[in-house]
C-alpha cells in the first residue's frame, strides 16, 4: 500500500534481504500500543479483540462478496462467455443472499462481538441492533475503509495504475 501511494512511502522501504522493514516496524509498534491499551483497561484479548476483529472481518468479507457478485453481473453484461444463469441470475441471487447475511450479522453483532448496549440481554429477539457505541463503530469500520479506499483510488489514480502493472507483471 505504501508503494501504491496509499500509505507513507517510507513504509515501502525494504532491508537488504528484501523484507519490508518499514511495515514490520510499524506493525510492531501498533501491536505494542494495542497490547498496552488492553493491559491498561484490563480487557481480555480473546473476549474482546478476537471477537471484535473476527466479526468485523466477517462483515468485510460479506461486503466484498456482495461487490464481487455485482462485478460478475457487470462484467458479463459487457462481455460474452456466460449464459443467463451464470452471468446474471446466479450472481444476483448470491448478492441478495449475501445482503441477507450482512443484515443478519449486523442484527446480531451485539451477541457475536460482545458489544451489547448497557442493560440489554443480547439473547432475546428484541435485542437485535441493540449495540453499544463501540459496536456501531465496529459495524461501520468496513464501510469507513471502503470510503477511504474509494477516495484513495480517485486521488492516487496514477500510482495505482503503476502498482497494478507492477503486481500483474
Amino acid at each position: 500500500m505504501a508503494r501504491g501511494g496509499v500509505l507513507p512511502a517510507r513504509l515501502a522501504n525494504t532491508n537488504r534481504r528484501g523484507a519490508p522493514a518499514g511495515g514490520v516496524w510499524t506493525t510492531s509498534i501498533i501491536t505494542l500500543i494495542v497490547m498496552g491499551l488492553f493491559a491498561i483497561f484490563a480487557l481480555d484479548p480473546v473476549l474482546n479483540l478476537f471477537y471484535w476483529m473476527s466479526t468485523v472481518a466477517v462483515l468485510a468479507i460479506v461486503l466484498v462478496e456482495i461487490f464481487v457478485s455485482i462485478a460478475v453481473i457487470a462484467y458479463f453484461m459487457k462481455n460474452e462467455g456466460a449464459n443467463v444463469w451464470q452471468g446474471k441470475i446466479a450472481p444476483a441471487l448470491a448478492a441478495i443472499g449475501m445482503a441477507l447475511a450482512m443484515y443478519l450479522v449486523v442484527a446480531r453483532f451485539n451477541l457475536l462481538a460482545g458489544t451489547v448496549a448497557d442493560g440489554v440481554d443480547p439473547t432475546l429477539p428484541e435485542s437485535a441492533f441493540a449495540l453499544s457505541p463501540l459496536g456501531w463503530f465496529l459495524v461501520a469500520l468496513p464501510l469507513i475503509f471502503l470510503v477511504i479506499g474509494l477516495i484513495s483510488g480517485v486521488v492516487n489514480k496514477k500510482e495505482n495504475k503503476s502498482l497494478t502493472e507492477d503486481i500483474l507483471s
